[in-house]
């Protein structure tokens, strides 16, 4: 069987300490020019199947097609992660309207620390998504591993939703983008659909991210998602240009690129009810194979719209405010007595952030709220924006340094992004699934 590679992504997840013993460790020092030092590290975990094949198991849970492998004494663990994946993927299921094809395959790997990064290599099994979970030592509850585990649970949902997309036989099978046998030289065929393909996978990640929540902000610094973090402001900056974004364009437009499409996803979610995604993929099982023109004529014929002007012409708020998710290591650092938050890094002149008659935000600021919102991370603050399109300004909770805490207006601004009555995503969501 053809063996591919899975690189399953490198996440910085704040962790300090020691490494696992098979992690592969290399350093370099040097001088690179006279007054100053070169140092680097890396410090990676790697697993294939020949070391899966060493490591021991005491037993495997299955439920239907999700198989959870574990080590001694994580049986009821094993149970609860398999229970939990197995409802996760039937509740994308339900909301987008596309059958997931794979089954899923977890190991779960204890260690004394969960690795900073790592690189996983198996033998591809067309009928699974193999996947590893980390379980730190002594933090071994089933809401610990879930919450340490930053690919889980949305980047796990977005591979299984493209994977289901595209190695799925008709009807309804997404084209990918692919190349020759020869790198640069091979011809390469662009489909153009890395937009619907990426877009659905994130919205299905966010989906994941927004029913595991509780679990996640309880255990992962910042509550990060493990997702996008700015999925309107890059489709603002993006626009129709999505539509020509492919598997082989510059890696340096692939973070804008997926936050857009994400935004786009989002939007649709908003302009068109939460049933709008799922009326696509319900039309795309009335074709065989769809190119990017296939998609976008369905987008267009079933939701009543110009899906390309409409990624156009979106406009969201430029408020002026440089900021990154706050971190306990930030906090300690600035003396800051807040836990959580978007730490404002700079606030640009002559912005509605800025000056003492609009809403005078400082460098340090942290932001805690916008209106009733709480704000933990920048997915939440556009989120935030985004839910208060039909109003020009917001009320935004900050905590600042020896003033504690305080309100400031936000000005808005107005735009053809705003639509009268909208709902946060999240909040739409959160709805429809008590429905």
């Amino acid at each position: 069987m053809r063996r591919i590679v899975v690189l399953l992504l490198l996440f910085l997840l704040s962790m300090s300490g020691c490494r696992a013993a098979s992690a592969h460790v290399s350093r370099k020092i040097s001088s690179s020019r006279k007054g100053y030092w070169n140092w680097r590290a890396d410090w990676k975990y790697r697993l294939d199947d020949a070391r899966l094949r060493q490591m021991k198991f005491a037993g495997a849970v299955q439920v239907e097609d999700v198989n959870v492998s574990y080590p001694l004494g994580l049986d009821q663990q094993a149970r609860c992660l398999a229970d939990q994946i197995y409802g996760l993927v039937r509740h994308i299921e339900e909301l987008t309207g596309l059958d997931v094809r794979l089954g899923t395959e977890v190991y779960l790997l204890r260690l004394d620390n969960i690795p900073s990064s790592y690189q996983m290599t198996f033998a591809r099994d067309p009928n699974y998504f193999t996947m590893p979970l980390f379980v730190q030592a002594g933090q071994e509850s089933c809401e610990a591993i879930v919450g340490k585990n930053v690919v889980y649970p949305a980047v796990f949902a977005h591979e299984l939703v493209e994977v289901s997309l595209i190695f799925r036989k008709s009807p309804g099978a997404v084209l990918a983008d692919i190349a020759g046998p020869v790198p640069l030289l091979g011809p390469r065929l662009l489909n153009y659909t890395r937009w619907f393909r990426e877009g659905l996978a994130n919205y299905a990640g966010h989906l994941a991210y927004v029913k595991l929540r509780g679990q996640i902000e309880a255990e992962r610094p910042a509550g990060r998602s493990g997702m996008f973090s700015h999925p309107f402001s890059s489709l603002d900056s993006v626009g129709d240009r999505l539509f020509r974004w492919h598997q082989y364009s510059a890696e340096r437009l692939d973070d804008e690129y997926y936050n857009a499409a994400l935004g786009l996803f989002l939007l649709i979610h908003e302009e068109f009810g939460p049933d709008g995604v799922k009326r696509i993929v319900q039309g795309m099982h009335q074709q065989d194979y769809l190119n990017g023109r296939d998609l976008i004529r369905l987008v267009n014929e079933t939701l009543d719209t110009d899906i390309e002007r409409l990624a156009a012409e979106f406009q969201f708020p430029k408020t002026g405010l440089k900021t990154s998710e706050l971190t306990k290591a930030v906090a300690l650092d600035e003396g800051l007595q807040v836990e959580s938050g978007l730490f404002v890094t700079a606030v640009e002149p002559n912005s509605p952030a800025s000056g003492p008659d609009t809403a005078g935000f400082k460098d340090k600021d942290v932001i805690v709220a916008i209106n009733d919102t709480p704000i933990r991370n920048s997915l939440d603050f556009e989120l935030a924006l985004f839910a208060a399109s039909k109003d020009r300004a917001v009320n935004a909770t900050i905590w600042r340094k020896d003033a504690g805490q305080m309100t400031l207006r936000l000005l808005l601004g107005e735009g053809e992004w705003q639509t009268q009555g909208r709902k946060s995503p999240t909040e739409s969501v959160l709805s429809h699934q008590q429905q």
